[in-house]
């Protein structure tokens, strides 16, 4: 499945507590990403968009996506019993209101989430060169 911008995705398993939010500050990793069937996604307007996520990362999410798991081997949710799961839908005013004083602060963090894949890859790659002497730490 192809991750779009403005989309929440979450682990269908029960007990799998797996949240992805892709927001306009992910695109790096939209434009580079597949996911796999194991995950759903909501594709939300940008005005929604971090109101779902807060839904989806709530406590509330996880006890009903856990109870409505169903399966024998592996107990997991489908797209039709998200029907099941209830959520509060605020007035359009009521909605603007989170999203203009949320986005920035989810804008920061997708922000800071990019930045530590990038400071990974750049770990990983000096890493080996400061083990083998080819590098050095100057003060």
């Amino acid at each position: 499945m192809q991750p779009t911008k403005n989309s929440v995705w979450f682990a269908k398993m029960k007990e799998s507590v797996k949240h992805l939010s892709l927001n306009q500050e992910m695109n790096p990793l939209i434009k580079g990403s597949v996911l796999s069937t194991g995950f759903l996604g909501l594709q939300c307007s940008s005005e929604s968009f971090e109101y779902i996520v807060t839904y989806i990362k709530s406590e509330y999410f996880e006890k009903v996506k856990n109870q409505l798991a169903h399966g024998a081997t592996q107990q997991a949710i489908n797209n039709g019993d998200l029907k099941g799961i209830k959520i509060v839908i605020p007035s359009d005013k009521v909605l603007n209101e989170f999203h203009e004083k949320s986005k920035e602060i989810y804008g920061l963090i997708s922000q800071k989430k990019m930045e530590n894949k990038e400071l990974l890859k750049l770990k990983e790659f000096l890493l080996p060169l400061l083990m083998n002497g080819q590098v050095t730490v100057g003060e």
